[in-house]
């Protein structure tokens, strides 16, 4: 019974994958596709390159430190309609900027019919980042996609070649605008901070006192200009008398 058991599992795998057309995930195959996937352009980091490898002044990718992620969709999907098909490493040395091949089955698209893929690749910054949806968020490391392509070839009993695919370098996320607006708020206090004279403000006469400050009701403050300014144009508005502005 085990010995037929045995004997029958293999069987089973073909005939499971049977009718399940395969991918070639591989970004080098000689006299076919060749393009390899660089890392951050250090005097353009920002900036998203994609064509033919001259293009490029980054390092190649290397090792298992940078995942590749294929996507897929029937012919004419779009970037953001793709679903994940494979994921795998980088090689090292010589073939640097090569992904690990590996060969898959996809099932998107029926056999005969054409796809549309697209490579995106991160740095995982050693297995924590483990998504393209992670990688892309802005929080974590360098991360970057190809061109969407279209082999001209259908899918068939042959595994299919990335025929079309073009090289693509990583980036580093831009700034968010909350990170941004902390930096310039920074800068604005520092400013203040700096001031060697600071602007002398007395209420108006008569005016009752702001709870808060000593007494109760509203306030008034009005800016004494006539002694000395604020040349360097603090943005602090309001202070009580004898106190610095809340810079």
């Amino acid at each position: 019974m085990k010995k037929s058991l045995f004997f029958a599992l293999p069987l089973l795998t073909v005939l499971v994958a049977r009718g399940q057309s395969l991918v070639n995930f591989n970004n080098r195959v000689t006299g076919v596709v060749v393009a390899p996937i660089y890392g951050v352009d250090p005097l353009f980091p920002y900036t998203q390159v994609r064509g033919d490898s001259s293009l490029f002044s980054g390092p190649l990718l290397a090792g298992s430190g940078y995942t590749a992620e294929l996507w897929g969709g029937p012919l004419g999907s779009t970037e953001e309609s793709l679903v994940p098909v494979a994921a795998t490493t980088f090689r090292s040395g010589v073939s640097a900027g090569y992904v690990v091949p590996v060969q898959v089955p996809f099932a998107v698209v029926a056999s005969g019919e054409r796809a549309t893929f697209q490579v995106r690749a991160w740095d995982n910054l050693d297995g924590v980042v483990t998504s393209w949806s992670q990688a892309q968020s802005g929080s974590f490391g360098p991360f970057g996609s190809s061109a969407l392509f279209s082999p001209p070839d259908g899918l068939g009993a042959n595994p299919l070649n990335l025929v079309g695919l073009t090289s693509f370098n990583l980036v580093v996320p831009e700034p968010s605008v909350i990170a941004l607006a902390v930096l310039g708020g920074g800068l604005v206090l520092l400013r203040c901070l700096s001031l060697r004279s600071w602007p002398d403000w007395t209420p108006t006469p008569g005016a009752p006192r702001r709870s808060g400050w000593g007494g109760t009701g509203a306030e008034t403050l009005q800016r004494n200009r006539s002694r000395r300014g604020n040349p360097r144009g603090c943005p602090c508005r309001f202070s009580p008398a004898g106190r610095r502005p809340p810079c």
